[in-house]
């Protein structure tokens, strides 16, 4: 890996930097980083950089030489943070944004529609200087400590828990420079403010003051000084300290650290599954499948294992390609005290199937059901899909959990409609008021949990279910390459995108698919928006799928499109369906004015009838 900060820029002139900081910015910056997703978080819209001022003022005022930026959605921060040292000409500079873009966190990840790794979002061409560092930010604070260098100006914006807040503040503090300052986004949040209480009790030395009102809320600090600072000098030529280190110096180190750091991240994600409220699910499951003498099948489970709840089974086989070695250590010890084989595989679920041959009458548990982890080929989609209803068609009986994301509820759809399952226990889970929401935020999907029970009716058959298997394949597929910025269906210029997936103002997700917006319980006004496609000049067509209640005679509910800022050109009706699953349809053609400025198509729910969105799709004509 190569790490390097290039100023490409020319640094304004003096008489330049006597005007208005709202004129720094050119009309064009401006509304490229308000059209970046997230930026109304930050207060800024339509030109107005909110926030986005105040970062600016404080990394170019202390002449900031390293800036960091942990987590942005769509590289609003890190890119303001890098414009203001390139303004000013401080040229032994580097701005580091740091992600480990755990997509299935759920909240403000790059890979989601509009986010800094889709494809259409043109952030990293823009500030391509800017070094990214794809790591967990724990080990990105051990990185910059190692490598003996120090920050100027911090952002705090990636885990939104209480404790991945103040973890953040407290390992990046022994890097921070004397003059530091550091900003904590998403304050309104009960989980950045019960991590604020923590911080200020455990650092009186430090002052601080918060914007709530500005976008989602923003703190500030600082170390208190105790004696009076040595003033910077006031000439261009000391804007650097061409002598103090910015960039990481030892490459391979860098390499390694991030790759590290990379695995741990494959099974740190989950830690708040560990808690009291989410194991509940174990609970659950093992009521139901534990009987004398019994083997299960567990897929998944880190960081918990259904052996830490059975009493009565003798023999557990797990299936888990992203467990580290202590977990197994303990799982093991724990089956053994219980009298209970134990045994571990890593191998995909395709390959289980020669594993699990001539066992015997089993039950399964999968609780967080997901194929999707690591997999970037249809063909491999298919096979672990195949192998997936193999194990599931012949148990005796299956426990599985759906989270609220796109790649379950796919997986699930594809089980119902080639085995047909026999529903013998269906609870769904509501952990969005337990402490765990805040002290982890989980209150977005993940919070919605589902447990089924189910058996197959019917036998799984490669041949007789393959179309079905090749459509799901084709669906995972197709949300892989949205998280990994590729939303194109290749040459057809195709665009898909389930209600879930698209940012919201509203409604709850239903399914893991579709968006909901119910009468009396939601505000009136936009309900989904995005997906900030950034398309060339010519004509679209693209198609709403809904539902939609109440009289046909009523209000309706509507769409529009909208483009860059605030440019709406085209607009109609969502007409009430009867609960009709229904398709709007309707076009729009770009100008070359508008030519690769973000697109959005949105929904608006007009109140008088509940409304459910389930797909849109684009295409280019």
């Amino acid at each position: 890996m190569t790490i390097s900060a290039s100023d490409e820029s020319e640094p304004l002139t003096s008489s330049a930097l006597s005007t208005s900081l709202g004129e720094l910015f050119s009309k064009l910056r401006a509304t490229q980083l308000t059209s970046t997703i997230f930026c109304d978080s930050h207060g800024a819209f339509d030109g107005f950089l909110g926030c986005g001022y105040i970062y600016y003022g404080l990394a170019a005022a202390i002449r900031s030489q390293v800036s960091v930026c942990i987590g942005s959605g769509g590289g609003f921060v890190p890119e303001i943070l890098k414009q203001a040292q390139r303004d000013h000409g401080i040229d032994t500079a580097a701005t580091y944004l740091i992600d480990a873009n755990l997509s299935d966190l759920g909240f403000g990840s790059p890979s989601q529609s509009g986010g800094w790794l889709d494809v259409n979002n043109d952030f990293t061409k823009r500030a391509g200087d800017v070094i990214i560092l794809k790591m967990l930010s724990t080990d990105a604070a051990a990185l910059f400590f190692n490598q003996g260098v120090l920050i100027d100006y911090l952002h705090i914006d990636g885990d939104h828990s209480k404790r991945g807040v103040i973890a953040d503040f407290e390992d990046f503090a022994p890097v921070l420079s004397p003059r530091a300052i550091v900003s904590l986004h998403d304050t309104t949040m009960p989980s950045v403010t019960a991590a604020m209480d923590v911080i200020r009790l455990r650092n009186p030395e430090w002052e601080y003051f918060t914007l709530g009102e500005v976008g989602v809320g923003t703190a500030f600090m600082r170390r208190r000084t105790t004696v009076a600072p040595t003033r910077l000098a006031e000439n261009r030529a000391a804007f650097s300290d061409t002598n103090r280190q910015v960039l990481f110096r030892k490459p391979e180190e860098v390499d390694e650290a991030i790759q590290a750091s990379r695995r741990k991240s494959s099974f740190e994600r989950w830690h708040y599954l560990s808690t009291a409220a989410y194991r509940i699910r174990y609970l659950i499951a093992a009521d139901l499948i534990d009987e004398p003498g019994a083997t299960v099948i567990e897929v998944g489970g880190f960081p918990n294992s259904v052996v830490d709840f059975l009493d009565k089974s003798r023999r557990v086989i797990a299936f888990d390609p992203y467990t580290p070695a202590d977990y197994i250590e303990r799982v093991s010890k724990t089956a053994a005290g219980k009298d209970m084989a134990f045994m571990f595989s890593s191998r995909p679920i395709s390959q289980a199937i020669e594993e699990i041959d001539n066992i015997g009458a089993y039950n399964v548990v999968w609780l967080g059901l997901d194929i999707s982890a690591d997999i970037h080929s249809t063909q491999v989609y298919r096979a672990e899909l195949k192998g997936m209803l193999q194990i599931m068609g012949n148990a005796k009986a299956c426990v599985i959990e759906l989270p609220q994301y796109v790649p379950s509820a796919l997986t699930w759809k594809l089980v119902l409609d080639c085995l047909h399952p026999q529903i013998l226990r269906d609870v769904k889970l509501d952990l969005s008021e337990d402490p765990v929401a805040d002290e982890f935020f989980v209150r977005d999907g993940r919070s919605q949990r589902r447990v089924i029970v189910f058996n197959a009716k019917r036998p799984f058959s490669g041949e007789v279910h393959s179309g079905l298997i090749d459509q799901c394949a084709s669906d995972l597929m197709d949300v892989r390459n949205k998280q990994a910025g590729t939303t194109a269906d290749g040459a057809n210029r195709l665009y898909r995108y389930w209600a879930s997936e698209l940012p919201a103002r509203g409604g709850k997700i239903i399914d893991g698919l579709e968006r909901f917006a119910e009468v009396g319980k939601e505000s009136k006004g936009c309900l989904t928006f995005g997906p900030y496609l950034r398309l060339a000049s010519g004509d679209y067509a693209f198609e709403i799928i809904y539902r939609s209640w109440g009289d046909m005679e009523r209000t309706p509910d509507r769409w529009d499109v909208c483009v860059g800022v605030s440019n709406v050109i085209a607009a109609g009706d969502l007409p009430a369906n009867d609960a009709r699953l229904s398709t709007a349809r309707g076009h729009f053609t770009l100008s070359s004015d508008h030519s690769l400025m973000p697109v959005e198509i949105r929904t608006h729910f007009a109140g008088a009838g509940d409304l459910c969105i389930r797909q849109i799709v684009i295409h280019q004509l």
